[in-house]
């Protein structure tokens, strides 16, 4: 490789590992408890209610 293109490799950044964004990862809906069924109105957190 010549200069001219060794000088921008120094800029590239390259991702290592999975990204969090990857829709494998996510928050779980509180209004569900953890088999996936619906709560109760009562057991959901009060910011819900």
């Amino acid at each position: 490789m010549s200069l001219s293109c060794r000088s921008w490799e120094k800029y590239i950044q390259i991702p290592i590992g999975r990204p969090l964004g990857d829709g494998l990862h996510y928050r779980p809906n509180p209004r569900f408890d953890a088999d996936g069924r619906w709560r109760w109105r009562a057991e959901w957190p009060g910011e819900l209610r």
